[in-house]
């Protein structure tokens, strides 16, 4: 009688168990977060995270071991957690493979180690509504320059200012805040002062500007109050006529491209003052 009562026992646990089997849930594919990853420079490393899911989407918490490779480990290596380490700039794809299921990672390293935020300090004055331009500059691994991707600005305080997709900040209240250009992890930072004043007038100087090709000049900008008084370190919006000719940085700084004339207009407000760049 009791051996009867252990097997039914048995069985009635085991028919527990059955349902709760069958309505586990079985892994339908792989998920690698990011699918895409790009790396500036090779001094950060990055994580590529993994979940497998079933025909649902939904996580499976029970996943077997995972199994990690580089297509290219001379541009990047991978580790078994995930870990992905750059090597060289170039492109390479990270595969996680795991019982017969996989997903992919396309990886880009790009040779971009440094950028720049020029000038380090800005003082906009002006009426509200001023607007003036900081610039962005990269460095390869060896400290040549680099050509840049899009970049992302953020302010600290926005109530004093605003800032475009390229750089241009617009004065809106007197006030300081912290301007941060970043590229991927690459982050650099400018402090910006605004004044919101009046401006009677402003002068660029040198009036003329001789350049040969490839030299820099730097251009004074001094902008007057309505007593005719100088204000100290003003920034003014810089802009040339023919930017094939001349390149101006926000800083005041120009550099000869080609042959040829440029105009160089600054402004402050609706002050205007220009400078003659000639080229040879």
């Amino acid at each position: 009688m009791a051996h009867r009562v252990k097997n039914r026992v048995a069985a009635a646990a085991i028919a527990a168990i059955l349902p709760l089997a069958a309505c586990r849930p079985k892994i339908a594919s792989l998920e690698a977060n990011p699918r895409r990853l790009t790396i500036y420079g090779t001094e950060q490393s990055k994580e590529i995270a993994v979940r497998a899911v079933d025909a649902k989407g939904n996580s499976v918490a029970e996943a077997p071991p995972l199994k990690w490779t580089s297509s290219d480990t001379r541009i990047v290596d991978v580790s078994g957690s995930g870990h992905v380490v750059p090597k060289r700039p170039g492109k390479a794809t990270v595969t996680v493979a795991s019982g017969g299921y996989s997903a992919s990672v396309a990886v880009e390293v790009v040779d971009l180690s440094k950028i720049d935020l020029a000038p380090a300090l800005l003082r906009l004055v002006g009426p509200s509504g001023t607007t003036a331009k900081f610039e962005v500059t990269g460095k390869d691994a060896a400290g040549k320059p680099a050509s840049l991707p899009a970049v992302a600005w953020l302010l600290s305080d926005p109530k004093v200012a605003s800032i475009r997709k390229d750089g241009t900040v617009e004065s809106r209240a007197t006030g300081k805040t912290v301007v941060t250009a970043r590229v991927g992890d690459l982050v650099a930072e400018s402090e910006l002062q605004i004044d919101v004043r009046s401006v009677s007038r402003i002068e660029l100087l040198p009036e003329t500007a001789i350049l040969h090709v490839g030299e820099s000049q730097k251009l004074s900008v001094t902008a007057y109050d309505e007593n005719g008084l100088p204000i100290p370190d003003a920034g003014a919006e810089l802009s040339a006529s023919a930017p094939d000719v001349v390149r101006v940085l926000g800083d005041g700084t120009i550099t000869g491209l080609k042959s040829g004339t440029a105009l160089v207009t600054a402004a402050v407000g609706d002050r205007r003052a220009q400078a003659t760049v000639l080229v040879d």
